[in-house]
């Protein structure tokens, strides 16, 4: 098994875009421009150029979440050597884009319009974020209550460890189609030590089938990258915030797994 860090560049948590304010130094934290009522909002979406509309994609409909896929797994997301690109599963997309307070309406298509095929799509799910001790909500609040039994043994939750798994499509191979990949998602050590937690993680991960395990350099991941031999990727993940400026956050003060 071959273990891979896609490491963020070391601006990876920058809150604006360079070309928007170069070689600005950010030293205040907020936002960039103040918050505005609904009413100054437009209602409409943006025109498109002729032959195309928007379309709210309905994913519980089976026609639709294939459609998205298909669109995906032709298009998005592939390396600089074309050798390997992206292959969400449907279950996978409904995971990733229907998490909890999730909004029909931020799943945003656009169709041509007089063969309706599906050729773009941009999405959105909701996220309370901390930013240098500003809280952030990105979404709506939905609240509920819940009753439970509980059937376990009352003892205290010490560790955990999660990935998820995206399988990527293998280009123009022979022989190899695919690549199962895990990849690290949440995990907490308050008793276990890293290297031993993630060890046990690998381990499973292995036995389940997976090729390769890949890990962020964000949170506490480098407590293990470096004694579990994980090699150094060749992909950045840049974080960025709608109308929001900070100085840089360092990858390990990041908590926010993007997908």
């Amino acid at each position: 098994m071959e273990f891979n860090i896609s490491k963020p560049h070391h601006n990876s948590a920058n809150c604006v875009y360079d070309s928007v304010f170069i070689d600005e130094k950010i030293t205040t934290n907020g936002p960039i421009e103040l918050d505005k009522s609904p009413s100054e909002i437009r209602a409409e979406p943006y025109s498109l150029p002729p032959g195309f509309q928007w379309d709210t994609l309905n994913l519980d409909d089976p026609l639709v979440l294939e459609e998205l896929y298909k669109l995906l797994n032709e298009n998005y997301v592939e390396d600089e050597d074309s050798m390997f690109r992206f292959d969400y599963p449907q279950k996978f997309l409904q995971w990733a884009l229907q998490a909890p307070g999730w909004c029909k309406e931020w799943h945003c298509g656009v169709r041509v319009s007089k063969s309706n095929v599906l050729v773009a799509f941009i999405s959105a799910i909701p996220a309370t974020l901390s930013i240098y001790g500003v809280q952030l909500v990105f979404g709506k609040d939905n609240e509920s209550g819940y009753l439970f039994i509980n059937l376990l043994p009352m003892t205290s939750v010490t560790d955990m460890v999660s990935y998820y798994t995206l399988p990527s499509t293998v280009m123009n191979h022979e022989v190899h189609k695919s690549i199962k990949a895990a990849y690290s998602f949440y995990n907490v050590s308050f008793k276990t030590k890293w290297v031993d937690l993630m060890q046990d993680a690998l381990i499973t991960a292995k036995n389940e089938g997976f090729d390769v395990f890949n890990a962020l350099d964000l949170m506490e991941n480098k407590e293990f990258l470096g004694p579990l031999k994980f090699g150094i990727g060749d992909g950045n993940l840049q974080y960025y915030l709608y109308n929001w400026k900070c100085p840089s956050i360092p990858p390990n003060k990041i908590g926010l797994v993007l997908q």
